[in-house]
């Protein structure tokens, strides 16, 4: 792998109760799938992959590789990219104290995004963790339990509002009809 187009980065949890395989797999799956989604819609290229390095022995340390394809890389920095998602998550933490014109205006606002950044907090909301992402040794990102449950909450207010906005149905409605005639 090409160290221009990758960077490593560390998710830590810190628990008391063993975290099911399943839900930490998805977990991971889901912010491979975020950055990826994020990639895609801001640079129309997606192929971005997270390598599992290793399992630090003892802990629940992932030390991660994330690998961009070549062809953004002029534009945009491995780094740059998992710091644009870190923002995302954050955005959604704090959606209540967002502006209604911040929130109607922003792209990541989908049930999509929703649905993984809740999958992506579960292990964390699940066992009441502590979630690190770090890279060179620096916390990048750090969240305990109650601010990934508020993550939660919020995300499943805007699928919520977003699937309700998607399937109205109308009741009690009066339609007026036209009779028009063919000319054949």
């Amino acid at each position: 792998m090409n160290n221009e187009k990758q960077i490593d980065f560390k998710i830590r949890l810190t628990h008391d109760e063993p975290i099911e395989l399943k839900t930490m797999a998805i977990s991971l799956l889901s912010l491979q799938e975020l950055i990826n989604s994020h990639i895609s819609k801001e640079h129309g290229v997606s192929n971005s992959k997270i390598y599992l390095e290793k399992v630090e022995v003892g802990s629940d340390i992932y030390s991660l590789i994330f690998q961009i394809p070549a062809e953004i890389l002029p534009f945009i920095a491995p780094l740059k990219v998992l710091k644009e998602v870190i923002d995302i998550m954050i955005f959604f933490k704090d959606y209540k104290d967002k502006s209604l014109n911040e929130t109607e205006n922003n792209p990541y606002l989908t049930p999509k995004n929703a649905n993984l950044l809740k999958d992506i907090m579960s292990p964390v909301v699940i066992n009441q963790n502590t979630y690190n992402i770090s890279h060179a040794d620096n916390v990048i990102f750090s969240i305990n339990a109650d601010d990934a449950k508020k993550i939660s909450q919020n995300a499943e207010i805007i699928a919520k509002i977003e699937q309700s906005e998607q399937s109205k149905v109308y009741r009690n409605v009066l339609i007026d009809f036209k009779a028009v005639k063919d000319s054949k």
